[in-house]
């Protein structure tokens, strides 16, 4: 990135950092007073709309009053005269006194009249059964006392909240005893709230606890409103709400009353803050364009005009160059140790020539158009004598084909670059493949040294080695996966019921461990491709003798073999699997009612290419006519088919127990 852009991204990220910090500081100082003003003053019309509910309580306390002390009502309340009904209690009184109930209850809190009544309809309403539960003596609408008192709140019904109010029922003079008590309430549903939202010019919303929460509000807000009874939160960037909780005439919150009011301060607010971080980007903008204009004059021409002579000065590789000074600044100081630099580059470029005799490799000076300056062999192998009409300086006619034009692509590079390039090269010979690791390296201007290695022995080295390490890893794999098989069929011999089924899946895990151990001996060994048999017979011998639970002072096992001796793979499987069913063979059938005796294994050289295996017992000895070319055991079946794949000449000996011996070819 160029410095005249990185300077103006320097200067923007700064504006745009200090605009978002005074951004913040603006929102946290102004905005925050604003909102708290605007809490203030929703919560202030939220008292406003709890003061006109209030009123409405009032006013119907006032109503109730003047029908609870009256002389007619106590009267009526003693003879229930149908007069005192038909003359008082008409349709008109309720819409007069914009009444949804009345109801007179005598001193024993039976129901003396119960009236309910819908005036903006004009119809008549039954009366809710559910305020029974309210009713009854010592409820909290049942006035017990002689006072002029009443009682008053919100009820909570199925069908609608209630504004009630109870007053006892006493003469006209306010004078007891009481008769009972008198009861009016008013609907407090859509149409009552609309009226006091007109009235109060406020967005007003009740909702029933018992129906739920406002959902607009988080658990947090919710549990606020509830402990506090009132809370002000804003719904939107236009609008704030106020929250207050109602309770009904037993103290127990009911209702949330809702208001809401426009967000005109906070917007106000709002807009001023924008008004000031505008303010100040523009001033950025302007204190940026003076800076750059400043730094264009003093510091970024001079820059780039240094930049360019550099450049210049790489792209002809003349170090004899030097770059324009004047002033005296950093930027002087700058240019004239580019200068002095440049001056020590052209003294070192005539040391590289001595360097190149000091190495064995061929090494070889080169233009940038490829012509051959020098060799510190010219006789080399590697390159061709030149021919009577050849130039004996072009590297394309010393060098092979296909090795001068890679040459030539990386000498490019390397002069482009001004580093070191490394590639490497295999190059036909009469003598077969040969692989070179060539280096070249700039040394002046226009000029480089390729350093050609011959790294064929080594390549050889290191692919044997991969293949060597590939090889041990594949066997030790294959070992793993013969474990796990095994593994498998001792878990499936314990499953299974049948014991002689179970003892062929353990005959078949004996085959198996003894190729794994083949293949354990492998890649633990130090070539991967050849077996130590000895060790592996011992350990293939002491294995079956663990698992046929052969006891050691009963059973003698003994081993004849040199330490010395390697097969290769294919015959150590074989032979391990021979002798594997051989072996097991004779701790099955040789030494029956836990008889002991003499289990022998020899492998012995007859020729360089001949080699002579005996197995055999001083047991009980092969049936007479047993013949294993017909023998219908599967161990002898494969004994026979092993020793086949040997080309063997079988020969089983009888005296004295059993010997099974085998003469095959097998190389050294």
């Amino acid at each position: 990135m160029r410095i005249r852009t990185r300077t103006l991204l320097l200067i923007g990220g700064m504006t745009l950092g200090l605009l978002a910090i005074v951004y913040a500081i603006s929102a946290s100082l102004f905005l925050g007073r604003f909102r708290r003003l605007e809490q203030r003053e929703a919560l202030r019309g939220l008292e406003q709309a709890r003061n006109a509910l209030a009123g409405e309580l009032d006013e119907l306390a006032v109503f109730n009053h003047d029908w609870a002390a009256w002389d007619d009502t106590y009267e009526f309340i003693q003879n229930r005269d149908p007069e005192y009904l038909k003359s008082n209690l008409m349709d008109e009184t309720f819409s007069g006194g914009r009444l949804n109930l009345m109801i007179f209850l005598d001193r024993e809190g039976g129901i003396a009249y119960a009236k309910s009544f819908d005036w903006r309809r004009g119809q008549r309403l039954a009366v809710p059964g559910t305020l029974a539960e309210y009713l009854r003596p010592g409820g909290p609408l049942v006035t017990g006392g002689d006072q002029d008192e009443h009682s008053s709140g919100i009820l909570l019904l199925p069908e609608e909240p209630v504004l009630i109010v109870a007053h006892p029922i006493l003469t006209s003079t306010s004078q007891g005893p009481s008769r009972g008590t008198l009861l009016m309430g008013r609907y407090l549903g859509h149409a009552e709230l609309s009226e006091l939202a007109e009235q109060t010019r406020l967005e007003l919303r009740l909702t029933r606890l018992d129906h739920g929460e406002p959902e607009e509000l988080s658990r947090e807000a919710r549990d606020q409103l509830l402990r506090e009874g009132r809370l002000a939160r804003a719904l939107d960037q236009k609008r704030i709400a106020a929250y207050a909780v109602l309770p009904d005439v037993r103290g127990q919150a009911a209702l949330v009353l809702r208001s809401v009011i426009p967000r005109e301060a906070y917007a106000q607010g709002l807009t001023g803050v924008r008004y000031l971080v505008l303010s100040l980007f523009l001033l950025g903008l302007a204190f940026g364009v003076v800076v750059m204009v400043l730094l264009e004059a003093a510091v970024l021409r001079r820059l780039s005009r240094l930049s360019r002579e550099v450049a210049g000065i790489g792209l002809r590789r003349d170090l004899s160059a030097r770059v324009e000074v004047s002033g005296k600044d950093e930027l002087t100081e700058l240019g004239s140790s580019l200068n002095a630099m440049l001056a020590e580059l052209q003294k070192t470029a005539q040391t590289h020539q001595a360097l190149t005799n000091a190495i064995p490799d061929l090494i070889l000076r080169l233009s940038e158009s490829g012509c051959l300056l020098d060799a510190n062999r010219p006789a080399d192998p590697l390159l061709d004598p030149p021919s009577p009409s050849a130039d004996l300086q072009d590297l394309q006619r010393r060098l092979p084909a296909s090795f001068a034009e890679r040459s030539l692509q990386e000498l490019r590079a390397a002069l482009a670059s001004g580093g070191l390039r490394i590639f490497e090269h295999r190059q036909q010979s009469a003598g077969g493949l040969l692989d070179y690791e060539v280096r070249i390296l700039p040394i002046a201007a226009g000029e480089a040294l390729e350093i050609i290695r011959d790294v064929t022995e080594r390549k050889r080295s290191e692919e044997l080695a991969k293949k060597e390490l590939l090889l041990r890893e594949i066997h030790h794999r294959v070992k793993n996966n013969l474990q796990v098989v095994s593994s498998l069929l001792y878990l499936q011999s314990q499953q299974v019921g049948d014991p002689r089924l179970a003892a062929i899946l353990e005959e078949n895990r004996h085959r198996i461990r003894s190729i794994a151990l083949i293949h354990e001996k492998l890649y633990q060994s130090a070539d991967p491709g050849e077996v130590r048999f000895a060790a592996y017979l011992r350990d293939l011998a002491n294995n079956l003798l663990i698992a046929y639970g052969a006891n050691a002072s009963m059973v003698r096992l003994e081993i004849s073999i040199d330490e010395e001796e390697v097969l290769g793979l294919d015959t150590a499987i074989l032979l391990g699997l021979l002798i594997s069913e051989l072996v097991s063979n004779s701790l099955k059938h040789a030494f029956p009612s836990g008889g002991g005796g003499l289990i022998r294994i020899a492998l012995e050289r007859t020729s360089p290419e001949g080699l002579r295996l005996e197995v055999g017992d001083d047991g009980v000895g092969l049936p007479p006519d047993c013949d294993p070319a017909t023998s219908r055991s599967m161990g002898l079946l494969l004994v026979g088919l092993f020793s086949k794949q040997l080309e063997a000449v079988l020969e089983i000996q009888r005296q004295a127990g059993t010997r099974f011996v085998f003469q095959f070819r097998s190389p050294r």
